[in-house]
């Protein structure tokens, strides 16, 4: 883990860095300090080789971290050095004056200094005793500063593409900006879904939708299809079915003479007619009327 937080240096700090950085006047324009502790597993103020060789370590890696927030810095025209934090001197400015680890000017940015009687030992609220640091003093809008202190974080370590670094930065600052200056609004963005994503979203569940009603309907059709063919033949077998009943009428008003009971046959006839057309117009009735006596 590590935490890194920037100062503001008016006048009053910038005398508490006076010969630090031979060349350059901290008060007369507008610098920042920025410092970025590493957090570490052993205590700094227990001595142990395992302590100092974790040291050790953590000394690389905040000299890689602040060699490429330099270089960023520099590549855009702004001056900005750093503390070699193993030896306290600036990292590019040749200097008499150091800034060790324990150094009581820490005290001015926010760290707290122990004494221990065998030695002094570095601390702040975070990471107590358990930390390795240095600073960066650099002159730059504080805009940029807080864009490109990803760098420092470790979100740019491993990046080898100076022009995707740029662009990165770049978008970080217009977000700054935008924002007031509240870095957090850079993650909230970041988590935000952009709108041609929603409107390629909503199209393939439109598409989803039209798709699944086409095979819904394509279904209902072919269900329908076979009922609507039963309808016409039961159309024309009742069509079939009249005709044959309207023969036997005919040749039962020929042969009234003959019948003994014409009234109760026609009778018969008219309650089959009736029984053939509520059935549904089926040849069966229709044969059943016609062979009534």
């Amino acid at each position: 883990m590590c935490e890194v937080q920037t100062h503001a240096v008016p006048k009053r700090l910038a005398r508490q860095f006076e010969g630090l950085f031979p060349r350059r006047n901290l008060g007369d324009d507008a610098h920042m300090i920025v410092t970025i502790a590493l957090q570490t597993k052993h205590r700094q103020s227990a001595m142990s080789p395992e302590m100092l060789e974790e040291r050790a370590q953590l000394y690389g890696e905040l000299v890689g971290r602040m060699q490429r927030f330099q270089s960023h810095f520099e590549s855009a025209g702004h001056w900005c050095d750093f503390v070699d934090p193993a030896t306290g001197a600036p990292f590019y400015t040749d200097s008499a004056t150091t800034l060790v680890e324990c150094d009581e000017r820490y005290r001015k940015l926010g760290f707290e200094i122990l004494e221990l009687g065998c030695c002094r030992s570095l601390c702040n609220k975070t990471f107590g005793q358990c930390l390795v640091m240095t600073s960066a003093f650099i002159q730059a809008p504080e805009a940029e500063i807080n864009a490109a202190l990803y760098l420092l974080e470790g979100d740019g370590a491993a990046s080898a593409d100076g022009g995707a670094v740029a662009d990165e930065i770049a978008k970080r600052i217009a977000a700054t900006e935008v924002s007031g200056g509240a870095t957090t609004a850079l993650a909230e963005a970041a988590a935000v879904p952009t709108a041609p994503a929603a409107m390629e979203e909503g199209r393939e569940s439109s598409a989803g939708g039209e798709a699944e009603a086409a095979a819904v309907a394509e279904e209902a059709g072919a269900k329908a299809e076979p009922l609507a063919g039963k309808t016409g033949e039961g159309e024309v077998e009742l069509a079939a079915a009249k005709a044959e009943i309207n023969a036997a009428l005919t040749l039962l008003e020929g042969d009234v003479v003959a019948s003994a009971d014409g009234g109760a046959a026609a009778d018969e006839i008219a309650k089959s007619i009736a029984a053939a057309e509520g059935s549904g117009g089926t040849a069966t009735a229709a044969a059943e009327a016609a062979a009534v006596p």
